[in-house]
């Protein structure tokens, strides 16, 4: 029996509605069907590809995207830029949302809403490529669901960011709010000062106001104990550092085990 496909997943958005944490698996380099197989299997809510950083190919990155996809990982990208052809094609891959990099301005998140979105509400060019199975599906359901389900987290990164982080919570286009912590620091001139108290004071005044709008805001944890805690504050994004350190903390893991035994 053909069944008709789910082109869009809307459980983030559900999870962050309804008050449960959203974790992300960070990946800079390994955009291969292993790492989307294990953050399948690990349970990972949503993969996070920070195409900011990195050097891969388009090719690479539009399959890595549908094989998360068929795992039934979300995915939201960090773009290199915000221009129109750069977000489109990571929508039309398969992308269910973007992670802004050194969100700074109203235009810059009206403009990502427009072009992350069909019309009315934006200006997305419609395709029946991967962002759709390759199947024609029914265009304007398809067009208000996947409006619906589209994501879009602000990174702040530099002291204008926090300035403007009102005006940009103020658009109704933010669902979620993340720290660029270590580039804030640079741009405040306490270069990797991360917990500095003007830097963490500065980020909690922006946080309490992304919650007071509703807007779900990241949080940081090593340990239970943590997680809890800032759970208890009212975080709901929660970020794996990335796959580099998790080969890193396994393979020390390992070699800590041979050392101590000889």
């Amino acid at each position: 029996m053909v069944t008709e496909p789910i082109y869009i997943s809307d459980r983030i958005k559900q999870k962050l509605k309804t008050g449960k944490p959203v974790t992300g698996f960070r990946i800079f380099e390994f955009f291969r069907p292993a790492m989307a197989k294990l953050s399948a299997q690990t349970g990972f809510d949503m993969v996070v590809i920070e195409a900011e950083h990195e050097l891969a190919n388009t090719g690479d990155l539009a399959d890595f995207i549908g094989c998360c996809r068929d795992n039934g990982v979300d995915v939201i990208v960090a773009p290199p830029s915000n221009d129109r052809h750069v977000i489109a094609r990571f929508m039309d891959a398969g992308a269910i949302g973007i992670k802004l990099p050194h969100a700074e301005t109203v235009d810059q998140v009206n403009e990502l809403a427009g072009w992350i979105k069909y019309p009315p509400d934006g200006n997305r060019a419609f395709v029946d490529g991967p962002n759709t199975e390759f199947l024609m599906p029914d265009v304007a359901r398809y067009c208000q669901e996947a409006n619906a389900a589209t994501i879009i987290f602000l990174k702040i990164e530099s002291r204008l960011g926090l300035e403007n982080a009102e005006a940009m919570f103020e658009t109704g286009h933010v669902d979620g709010l993340i720290f660029g912590a270590v580039d804030l620091s640079l741009d405040c001139g306490l270069p990797g000062q991360v917990e500095h108290p003007e830097l963490t004071s500065a980020m909690e005044k922006v946080a309490i106001s992304a919650l007071s709008r509703g807007i779900a805001v990241i949080g940081y944890a090593n340990d239970a104990q943590t997680y809890h805690k800032e759970r208890e504050r009212g975080a709901q994004i929660f970020q794996y550092g990335n796959e580099i350190n998790g080969l890193r903390a396994g393979a020390n893991a390992f070699m800590n085990l041979v050392r101590s035994r000889e």
